[in-house]
């Protein structure tokens, strides 16, 4: 199959690469399918909606900007996706990705959680986490590491 991508053009995909979010996301509730892309050597993925094209948002894992970072899952989360460890989850943060790059941010307080086997993923508001919405993606002197010359 064929879609016609946000960011990507044109990009071919089988149906179980799909990832299921019977939720949809929160204030997208019809987007349901997504393909998860990565560029090679980036540490950023798109997750990219399959029932809405227009639809995409750049991820990347949080434990890359913040080693710390760590959630508690709400059980019926757990359930839902039909997680058995902590091993079978991805955990992204959608990053908005600003011009000047030390204003990029990440946000902490709803990550996307995946089952890896499964393919089930939902995000997860955690309003009690500690964590903000807007969240730095790098320290002002990162950034010069990130920067193309």
């Amino acid at each position: 199959m064929d879609i016609q991508t946000k960011f990507y053009g044109s990009v071919s995909f089988q149906e179980n690469e799909l990832i299921n979010f019977p939720e949809g996301l929160p204030g997208f509730e019809d987007c349901h399918r997504f393909l998860l892309l990565q560029p090679e050597g980036s540490v950023f993925r798109c997750l990219q909606s399959v029932d809405n094209p227009a639809v995409a948002f750049v991820t990347v894992s949080p434990h890359l900007f913040y080693p710390e970072y760590s959630i508690d899952l709400p059980e019926e989360s757990v359930q839902a996706l039909g997680l058995k460890s902590p091993e079978d989850a991805v955990v992204l943060g959608i990053a908005t990705i600003r011009e000047k790059l030390e204003d990029s941010t990440i946000n902490l307080q709803a990550p996307i959680v995946i089952n890896k086997e499964s393919r089930l993923g939902r995000q997860e508001i955690l309003p009690d986490s500690g964590y903000a919405i807007r969240c730095p993606l790098w320290k002002k002197d990162d950034v010069k590491k990130f920067q193309c010359s």
